[in-house]
């Protein structure tokens, strides 16, 4: 976007792109800008503002400007908005790059003073009297290619410093109309496209410089990845980049809501990087239609998750809860579909009430007697020139048909998800019960009716949990601001006790702290399901499944784990896993062997800059488990080699 008034204005303008808001604290103490802009997010909107204020008390005169889908849709919203932001001078509204280029149009006509005398194409403002002025939508940029690269320009060089991500898009827009999504509206429906070209050029410069760096991960930004006719080339492009600089290993992104057949050919050949997205967000027909969405038939879904995993190909589904007219039954059976669908990750997540989407209009949650909190966004704190801040967002907690018991239960739930079936973490014991034909949702509802009523550290890990996931929670938001003004809550966030994706560290703490305990009561679960079903148990079997699954485990999120682990077996796990189900009495040894378990070289290279970029505590783990879709990645190999090949 910054490129595109340089193209226009030349030698008038001198811009520079800040991602370190300490750099851009040093910068403003030495050479004040006349003006500055903020793409502005619900992960920075406090901060932006923060730096707005700053900028006011350098200097009035500095113009301060606001673009990014954090802003509502509605007018009288907006100019609540804009009060409760009395710094922001100016906000432009969707696409930027020709709103901006207008904007300093009347800028260098108008001059700094008299920019709200009249309205601007694509800005919106407050006047004097506080009252809205809005200059004309701008039309979506028809060729994307007139944008300048801020990759192929070198604007972004400075930031491959090993600790950011790189982030493109191949297209922008949106062909659904999802109403919790700010693309979900007519202006965003028509798709538009980079050239092949380009993109082609952006990915091969990026790859250079990351392995350099000893970078593994791309973040890909468009919504619908594998749903059209281009996505293939650049899939094929993509994994010559893995081939010529062994980047990216890890591929953030959303795929396609339908067009599977097309997905499925791109996952062909990214397979090992990302995972296909069958998301539902609900499976209830009434939500869909509230929601205005539209799944595909649930035969159709189940057969599709067949086919990808005969092809070795990973896929991944979403929930969002509470939505409208969700009850904790319904959402119950979403899961249930999905996890017996055989999907490998089931994401569960909250209803953030974003800003430009229904859920920030205050009317449409009193329709469905929402009950909102407020809550820290993970991850996004710190103190700037001695200011702390941290960033707020709002979140669908209960409605009419979801109470906020339902809400704890249907978190309780999501735990149990990601531990007794996303990522084949436990695959040894959910395997298992497959080969005894219960359904994989069997073990995943024994472990969340039992967790609660079990002893020791089980019951008293998913208690803290749920401590935690009502702890995090704020009716008003001047309440947020209050309890994380104090010094000591401020500790603990820094810390990462507290103000972090509550799911995800408490998900990795369970593995780094609690795996045995994890193993042994997954284990006691399934014991209890073949108790009730009449199925004989042998406990030879499942003290071999214990082990193999904690060996499977051991340092998996540790920098300074053994790369090389091993145990004695009577029964050949690593084939039984390998294979489709079937008893595990026919895959016995004549006499014991020892299997090694071990990570790769790959591995290796990705666990060290995952460690380097996130960190090796909870919180460290939790952002790993949070970015990358296929954590079981992670999990050690194991092959029947001598120690010397393992380490070899």
């Amino acid at each position: 976007m910054l490129h595109t008034p340089k193209k226009r204005f030349g030698d008038n303008v001198d811009i520079k792109i800040f991602k370190y808001p300490e750099l851009l604290t040093a910068a403003l103490k030495c050479r004040p800008p006349d003006i500055i802009g903020f793409a502005n997010y619900c992960w920075n909107d406090a901060l932006n503002e923060f730096f707005c204020e700053k900028v006011k008390s350098i200097s009035k005169s500095i113009i301060t400007l606001k673009g990014g889908p954090q802003f509502p849709l509605k007018n009288l919203d907006r100019v609540e908005y804009l009060k409760e932001r009395p710094f922001t001078d100016f906000y432009i509204p969707k696409e930027g790059e020709a709103s901006f280029v207008d904007f300093l149009e009347a800028y260098f006509q108008q001059g700094s003073e008299n920019l709200k005398k009249d309205s601007i194409s694509g800005t919106v403002f407050l006047d004097k009297n506080q009252e809205m002025v809005s200059g004309k939508e701008n039309s979506r940029i028809e060729v994307l290619d007139d944008i300048p690269s801020p990759y192929l320009n070198g604007m972004f060089d400075e930031f491959f410093d090993g600790k950011l991500s790189p982030t493109i898009e191949t297209n922008r827009g949106c062909p659904f109309a999802c109403n919790f999504c700010n693309l979900g509206y007519s202006f965003y429906t028509k798709m538009k496209f980079f050239s092949f070209e380009r993109v082609a050029a952006e990915l091969h410069y990026i790859g250079s410089k990351a392995q350099k760096k000893e970078m593994t991960f791309l973040l890909l930004a468009d919504n619908n990845f594998g749903m059209f006719d281009s996505d293939f080339k650049i899939a094929k492009e993509l994994k010559r980049c893995q081939q010529l600089y062994n980047w990216p290993l890890s591929l953030m992104m959303t795929t396609g809501k339908n067009k599977i057949e097309k997905i499925s050919k791109v996952m062909g050949l990214l397979k090992d990087t990302i995972s296909v997205s069958l998301s539902l967000q609900s499976s209830d027909p009434k939500v869909l239609d509230e929601i205005k969405r539209e799944n595909i038939s649930q035969d159709v879904y189940f057969s599709l998750s067949e086919d990808l995993k005969k092809e070795g190909k990973k896929s991944q589904a979403e929930l969002i809860c509470p939505l409208p007219q969700e009850t904790f039954s319904s959402y119950k059976k979403g899961v249930q579909y999905l996890v017996n669908s055989k999907v490998d990750r089931v994401s569960s997540h909250q209803l953030i009430l974003s800003y430009g989407t229904d859920y920030d209009s205050q009317a449409y949650l009193d329709l469905f007697k929402y009950k909102a909190y407020y809550r820290a966004v993970p991850n996004c704190f710190g103190i700037y020139d001695g200011q702390f801040i941290v960033e707020p967002e709002r979140i669908g907690v209960a409605t009419s048909t979801f109470s906020e018991e339902d809400y704890l239960n249907s978190r309780l739930l999501a735990l149990w998800v990601e531990l007794a079936h996303n990522h084949n973490l436990f695959g040894m014991i959910s395997k298992y019960g497959l080969s005894l034909e219960l359904e994989p949702f069997d073990l995943v509802l024994a472990c969340f009716d039992n967790c609660l009523k079990s002893d020791g550290k089980i019951k008293e890990a998913c208690l803290s949990f749920l401590e935690e996931t009502k702890g995090e929670l704020f009716i008003e938001k001047s309440d947020l601001s209050n309890f994380y003004s104090n010094k000591e809550h401020q500790k603990k966030l820094y810390a990462g006790e507290i103000g972090r994706n509550v799911l995800y560290t408490n998900y990795a703490q369970f593995i780094h702290n609690l795996a045995e305990e994890v193993i042994n009561f997954m284990v006691s679960c399934l014991k209890a399901l073949m108790l009730e079903k009449g199925i004989s148990i042998s406990l030879e079997e499942l003290e071999e499944l214990t082990l193999f699954n904690s060996l499977k485990l051991k340092g998996m999120f540790s920098p300074k784990a053994k790369v090389v682990e091993s145990g004695k077996f009577n029964f050949n796990l690593v084939k039984w896993y390998k294979s489709p189900p079937s008893l595990l009495k026919d895959y016995k040894f004549p006499e014991s062997k020892t299997i090694y378990f071990f990570f790769n070289e790959t591995q290796m290279y990705e666990r060290e800059d995952n460690f380097r970029r996130h960190g090796a505590d909870a919180l460290g783990n939790g952002r790993i488990i949070a970015k990358v879709h296929q954590v079981d990645k992670f999990l050690r190999q194991s092959e029947f080699y001598t120690n010397e090949q393992c380490t070899s």
